[in-house]
């Protein structure tokens, strides 16, 4: 064969630009079975006079080679609840003479056999231009589902690692030629939150939990955890939501396609997240894939790092009016405070501040729709449902008719709890300023004499503690002497709209009015006589004589 480029390189030697030579062996026989067999292989070039080539010779030997390159890949390992996909290539010369071609899943952490199954090899034109020198590559190619089986599902609910075996056998099943592939262990485990909020009594965790054992730990759960305590304050199953963009971010995490979640927990059927909430605590999101609906069992978790405060210190208040109104002293106000979201009733206290006693309480159902607040106050979960009207009746609250007798401070105190039925249970408040009721003043609109020596006398005297003095008297007083002159006890209110408009937060001012006559005596006269300066005493008493236990409005001093 030709080969002037040899020739020139070696022109000195005989023959060079003939040296060339291009020759093909059939691939049976002994040849075969040695690249079968992995063995070496060396070329040797003669040349000869004899015709048979084995006598009068000139030989060159070549280094030897072996044919044993034995290469593969997995293009494809897909997992489903029905078994396992695998897709790739084993392409090796010393698959010559070996045709069984099978796959073998093996659990390589037991070292034991999940299943096995015969290759039907498919053409693969791209490895056979990638690696042309293999025998059979362009034909190397495979595509093999396994059905789930018990041994395969405990090696991914164990954690094991599963490994595949590509196999070239003889038709007997002696002679192997393997390619063992990476094992690859099923504890992919990976999530995120995208929302955790809280919302009209509910608290909202939505997100996405990818994790290989999710194929045989089907039911997703979402726990709550008391981040200051450690412990499980809530759970529910979660609903599964496709998210096509973590299969494209994890393609070979089992189910990344169906790794979303949506939990929903209503705050008023976890006892334990209400009191969190309103202890002010933070929470911490687990995410569980189980083999039980409970969430108990076989589990795999997902701690996220992050923990969430609804709080934060985020509150705001104010007690708009705090008075007396007609036969009840009334509150109205507003107390906004994410702690709320724990709470399941609003309770308004009512306190003597004087003896530090509670008076009464009520829940709280006027008033509550604040969507100023709300405006004001936007960071503020509850904030729309934040205000209080309240009113506690006096006359049937022997505490309370107490207090205001005895001028004692009344203190308002909005409660958040998770008891609907007493107030008490888990709960936070706050305590609005003590106030005073313990206006008292009056005036004398009129003293006249009349024409037959009696005396009319009118005006008005209001105050807060007439509250449990249920006698009202007028006294005709002579400042002069410092005596009391004569008294009327008072039958029936007047009543006094004006003085009701000007003082609307003091105890019965709409009735507040009295005209009485004083009938001519001795001392009436005696007093007009001597040009004594004259004085009206307003009293309520709590004694029927009127002399003890009394709260009195004394006029300015008139002369008749």
């Amino acid at each position: 064969m030709s080969r002037p480029d040899v020739a020139k390189a070696y022109n000195g030697i005989y023959g060079a630009g003939d040296s060339g030579f291009n020759a093909s062996f059939a691939l049976n026989g002994n040849l075969a079975n040695t690249i079968a067999n992995g063995h070496h292989i060396k070329v040797l070039i003669r040349y000869t006079s004899s015709n048979d080539g084995n006598s009068n010779y000139n030989d060159h030997n070549f280094n030897s080679v072996a044919f044993n390159t034995n290469i593969a890949n997995i293009d494809r390992f897909q997992v489903t609840n029905g078994g396992v996909t695998i897709v790739g290539w084993h392409a090796s010369n010393q698959a010559i003479g070996r045709g069984k071609h099978e796959l073998i899943l093996l659990d390589s952490t037991t070292g034991k056999e999940i299943a096995r199954q015969t290759v039907n090899n498919v053409s693969r034109a791209d490895v056979g231009r990638a690696f042309a020198n293999v025998y059979n590559s362009g034909n190397s190619g495979f595509n093999v589902s396994f059905n789930m089986n018990d041994k395969l599902r405990a090696a991914i609910m164990n954690g094991d690692s599963v490994q595949v075996i590509s196999r070239y056998s003889d038709p007997n099943g002696g002679g192997n030629i393997d390619y063992w592939f990476t094992p690859r262990a099923f504890n992919n485990n990976i999530a995120a939150v995208d929302d955790f909020s809280l919302y009209n009594g509910h608290l909202r965790v939505s997100g996405w939990h990818a994790a290989d054992k999710s194929l045989v730990e089907p039911n997703q759960l979402i726990l709550l955890i008391d981040d200051q305590t450690g412990k499980e304050v809530a759970r529910v199953n979660a609903s599964t939501e496709s998210r096509p963009d973590i299969a494209k971010l994890y393609p070979n995490v089992i189910n990344s396609n169906n790794a979303g979640f949506v939990a929903d927990f209503d705050i008023a059927k976890y006892g334990g997240l209400q009191k969190a909430l309103l202890e002010g605590h933070s929470l911490r999101v687990l995410a569980r894939y189980c083999d039980s609906e409970t969430g108990e069992g076989n589990i795999t978790d997902y701690w996220f790092k992050q923990s969430k405060n609804f709080y934060n210190n985020q509150s705001n208040q104010r007690l708009e009016s705090f008075r007396i109104d007609g036969d009840t002293v009334r509150a109205t106000g507003w107390y906004a405070d994410s702690r709320s979201a724990g709470a399941q009733a609003m309770y308004v206290i009512l306190l003597d501040a004087t003896t530090g006693r509670e008076i009464g309480r009520q829940q709280v159902t006027n008033g509550r729709a604040r969507a100023d607040v709300a405006a004001d106050n936007p960071n503020i979960y509850g904030a729309s449902q934040s205000g209080f009207d309240v009113a506690f009746n006096i006359k049937d609250n022997a505490a309370l008719t107490s207090a205001l007798k005895n001028g004692h401070q009344l203190q308002v105190i909005a409660r958040y709890t998770n008891d609907k039925q007493s107030g008490e249970g888990t709960f936070v408040h706050h305590f609005f300023a003590a106030q005073s009721f313990q206006q008292n003043t009056g005036y004398l609109d009129s003293l006249s004499l009349k024409p037959d020596g009696s005396i009319q006398a009118s005006g008005w005297h209001i105050s807060d503690q007439i509250v449990g003095r249920p006698y009202h008297y007028v006294i005709l007083f002579d400042a002069t002497q410092g005596r009391e002159i004569t008294r009327v006890k008072v039958a029936n209110q007047v009543s006094r709209p004006d003085i009701a408009k000007i003082y609307p937060d003091v105890y019965e001012s709409a009735n507040s009015g009295f005209n009485v006559n004083f009938k001519p005596d001795a001392k009436i006269q005696r007093a007009l006589a001597q040009g004594d300066k004259l004085q009206i005493i307003d009293r309520y008493s709590s004694d029927e004589y009127g002399n003890n236990d009394c709260i009195d409005y004394w006029s300015d001093l008139r002369k008749l």
